[in-house]
């Protein structure tokens, strides 16, 4: 029976999938998890590996859909929205687990998330996305800790949970300047650099229940970014989790 579903998209990312598509197929059964792509008019081929990586990982159709997009551009709009909220709907899973191509699982992510991602409590659960540019080892890369972890974490190794109250956003509507401002004065933005290292937003990679997916009414399509998702979770009472569980976002030079 399917458990979960990891959903992303794919535009001419290639490069990345060669890395972090290996690093899921090789850590869960397909028994109990499903994967649903969206290639969005991809170029180089990242359908085609996808569908090679899947046939060596032994994969079988039952368990994974790569569906075409129909969108007219790359950037945010209605129908991505619609497109995304299709893709949760059609998820066999009771998890969705909502990642970018380019994140690759260092650590098996799912069962942790899942401890925190709880019918009884409404929550978001996430993973810290260590950042990562070409020519960086993954082993440099996959250990390192999010800012916060140090002094909020003392004591509870493995995760910080932040409630509704502790958690603003700045920007909302201005992509890519929005900001997730936690109690503890931690931001996290948009388009944010430490150096030459991107910190890329944290829903590249976050677990919620499909059902509380849907009784928010997913992505709303007439409002202009998907941080207004996390607008609705903090309204609707969401714990925020996040995980040290480590992903690696993978880059290539590209945003």
């Amino acid at each position: 029976m399917i458990d979960t579903t990891i959903i992303f998209s794919i535009r001419n990312r290639a490069q990345e999938l060669a890395v972090s598509l290996p690093t899921i197929l090789s850590k869960y059964s397909q028994d109990d998890t499903e994967l649903v792509i969206m290639d969005d008019k991809s170029t180089d081929g990242s359908k085609d590996l996808c569908l090679a990586l899947l046939a060596h990982h032994k994969w079988l159709p039952t368990n994974y859909t790569i569906y075409d997009s129909n969108r007219q551009d790359s950037g945010y709009d209605l129908s991505q929205a619609h497109q995304t909220n299709m893709l949760v709907e059609k998820a066999r899973g009771k998890y969705i687990l909502l990642q970018s191509a380019e994140v690759a699982h260092i650590d098996p992510v799912i069962p942790m998330l899942k401890k925190y991602c709880l019918p009884s409590q409404p929550s978001f659960a996430t993973v810290y996305n260590a950042p990562a540019r070409e020519g960086m080892m993954l082993k440099n890369a996959a250990r390192l800790d999010p800012p916060f972890f140090g002094t909020l974490a003392a004591g509870h190794p493995e995760c910080v949970i932040f409630g509704p109250q502790d958690l603003t956003l700045n920007g909302i509507d201005r992509y890519p300047n929005q900001k997730v401002i936690f109690k503890d004065g931690t931001s996290l933005m948009y388009g944010q650099y430490t150096g030459n290292l991107r910190i890329v937003p944290l829903f590249f990679c976050g677990m919620i229940l499909k059902s509380d997916w849907l009784r928010l009414g997913g992505y709303k399509p007439e409002l202009p970014t998907d941080m207004h998702f996390w607008e609705a979770m903090r309204d609707a009472g969401f714990n925020f989790a996040f995980t040290k569980t480590v992903a690696l976002h993978i880059t290539h030079g590209r945003s």
